[in-house]
């Protein structure tokens, strides 16, 4: 049997041309299921264009583990062709551009056009898998996913001891060197992200060792594994030789240590605590060794990925002798005819029935482009589900491989089909999602009827203000007392709580209240707010700026505020304005008008990650700390 990648329609692959996307004429604009009441395809693409740039709350309903951990070893059939298909969705999908220095290998491709999803059957001794890309298999894809069908067909005629002998060395294996190539610009990627943590990992690990003086000799030996890993990485060398790298990766992500190290700094001492200003620089710095560990960590976990894809193949022929592999590719899906009448000003003149918010109108109008119906696209997961409708003679394994968690909208298709199942939704909204199919397919009308209505409800729920859900948050923020010591610490651990489960609009709404009606009774308000703050992360942009026109102190996190010698250089100076860049979202919110103080006020000015407030810890991603010469 040939071993070659063959496309949807059976022609062998070096027939075709790898930038193909016809997709067979799958539907003319009679035969499409948008021509089936009550769906509405103008209404469905507003709806998905309006939620996804008006309410980006995100839509999560599962707990996932955590980042690179690799999961327990499961040898079931059914777990076997999980393992399978989401690794060979992430081998494929694994294309990026390095970033320190440039490489020969980087890919120009944009990074949602490499998702992709896997689907697999098993019949009379043959596994068929079929690979859907949402912007098609190119030529490069193709000889890979080709390379990887003669293998498998290969290794399933060897004996198992030999297979067992090839999966404990893989550098004498051919495919492996494949795998390596392949990938070259992802695994480059990784690589200068760990070197650009090398001074950060340095005293990461100082402050990691400090922490881990209990003796536990399988830690420490974890530990001092993922330094030399660091500091090989850092080596000019490691671009070239990389995969003696890789193979140290994989066993130390397969450690069943992991878990314990990631959670060392996980714990933040208590606020109360670092109210002194040694425990608010110990704080600091396990923070900051806490952030670095994860980031490394994040790294190590992708470059071991690759191993651990490998052996899963391994692994999958082991568990099915006597098969034989055939690989298909799913062309993109042609959606002429749900383009032919989307234009700007018909889009426009939808959503402007969905929202009477003139801001939102006029933030759309500016992104949307005159060339805009072309960007919609079918996503690789969909691509697959309306291939198996058209043909339901091929009896699929009920799970869909898949590089990335699917959106918020495939996941809400999938789970009303009930012909697949696949990994826990991210929970965004997607602009310029669509899919389209012939009125046939009836399970699929009904799933985007679904879909549908739930983006109705969720448009109507947002014209209606604010939910029970959010009220309830309201109601909530008036009930902190600052005025007594005892209910300032009470209100602090409210706060912190209140970060930690809203996110940061909200918290942000809450603090807003609380300076209005506070600030002026309770200078203290600056260290609570930072407790939220510190909680938050805030990983975006938010500008907010603090007045303070006080006489006294203020401690924050070990830190004083307020008259205080700097310098005999400056000399004694007043607080005047404190100024957070955070973060910006659709429905902005203005928290307090800028006094207007001129830039030659500017005395310090800091970022996250490379300065502090004194000994106390960065918070926020940058500030800036406006003074005023206190007059006698």
């Amino acid at each position: 049997m040939s071993s070659s990648i063959h496309s949807r329609n059976g022609e062998p692959s070096e027939h075709l041309d790898p930038n193909s996307a016809s997709g067979d004429g799958l539907t003319s604009s009679v035969d499409s299921i948008w021509n089936v009441a009550p769906l509405d395809k103008i209404r469905f693409a507003a709806l998905a264009t309006y939620l996804y740039h008006a309410d980006r709350q995100k839509v999560v309903e599962t707990q996932e583990p955590p980042e690179g951990v690799e999961p327990d070893i499961d040898n079931t059939p059914s777990s076997l062709k999980k393992r399978f298909l989401d690794r060979l969705a992430m081998l494929l999908a694994n294309q990026k551009r390095a970033i320190d220095p440039p490489r020969e290998h980087s890919i120009e491709r944009p990074t949602y056009a490499n998702v992709t999803a896997t689907a697999l059957a098993e019949s009379d001794n043959k596994i068929t898998v079929w690979i859907a890309k949402n912007d098609g298999l190119d030529k490069r894809d193709i000889e890979f996913v080709d390379k990887l069908s003669s293998w498998l067909n290969k290794l399933a005629d060897l004996e198992r001891c030999e297979i067992h002998k090839i999966s404990l060395m893989p550098t004498s294996d051919t495919f492996w060197h494949h795998v390596v190539d392949f990938s070259r610009s992802r695994i480059d990627f990784e690589i200068a992200g760990i070197r650009k943590e090398l001074k950060n990992w340095e005293k990461c690990e100082k402050t990691l060792r400090e922490k881990l003086k209990t003796g536990d000799k399988a830690l420490e030996s974890l530990l001092s594994r993922i330094g030399k890993l660091v500091h090989d990485c850092a080596c000019e060398s490691a671009f070239k030789y990389s995969k003696p790298i890789l193979e140290r990766a994989h066993y130390i992500r397969s450690d069943r240590n992991v878990t314990r190290l990631l959670a060392c700094l996980k714990p933040r001492p208590s606020q109360t605590d670092a109210r002194d200003r040694s425990v608010g620089a110990t704080a600091h710095q396990q923070t900051k060794a806490g952030a670095t560990l994860e980031k490394v960590w994040r790294y190590i976990g992708f470059l071991g990925r690759y191993l651990s894809s490998w052996k899963s193949f391994i692994h999958f022929v082991l568990k099915f002798p006597n098969h034989r592999f055939h690989l298909e590719r799913i062309q993109p899906l042609d959606l002429k005819s749900f383009r032919s009448d989307l234009t700007k000003q018909v889009l426009l003149k939808e959503i402007k029935t969905l929202t009477k918010n003139e801001k939102i109108q006029n933030k759309l109008e500016n992104i949307l482009e005159d060339d805009m119906p072309d960007r919609f696209a079918v996503h690789c997961e969909m691509q697959l589900l309306i291939y198996f409708d058209m043909h339901p003679e091929h009896n699929c394994f009920r799970y869909l491989g898949c590089s990335k968690k699917p959106c918020w909208m495939c996941s809400v298709i999938l789970e009303s089909h009930g012909r697949f199942c696949t990994k826990s939704s991210h929970g965004q909204r997607v602009g310029f999602w669509g899919l389209d199919g012939p009125q046939k397919l009836s399970s699929l009308v009904s799933a985007v009827r679904k879909l549908q209505e739930k983006m109705e409800a969720r448009v109507e729920q947002l014209s209606k203000g604010p939910t029970n859900r959010q009220q309830n948050r309201r109601n909530q923020m008036s009930t902190i007392d600052l005025s007594t010591p005892e209910e300032r610490r009470m209100g602090e651990e409210q706060i912190r709580k209140m970060s930690e489960g809203w996110g940061i609009v909200w918290f942000f709404e809450y603090y807003l209240n609380l300076l209005k009606q506070k600030l002026s009774e309770s200078p203290d308000i600056l260290r609570l707010a930072l407790v939220g703050f510190r909680h938050l992360g805030l990983a975006k942009r938010w500008r907010l700026t603090l007045h303070m026109n006080i006489g006294r102190p203020v401690e924050c996190f070990g830190t004083r505020w307020g008259p205080i010698n700097m310098s005999t250089h400056y000399g004694e100076r007043l607080v005047t304005k404190i100024v957070f860049e955070a973060g910006t979202f659709g429905n902005q919110v203005e928290l307090l008008k800028d006094w207007g103080w001129h830039e030659e006020d500017l005395l310090y000015r800091g970022w996250a990650g490379e300065r502090s407030f004194e000994d106390g810890p960065v918070l926020v991603r940058s500030y800036k700390i406006y003074w005023r010469t206190c007059v006698s």
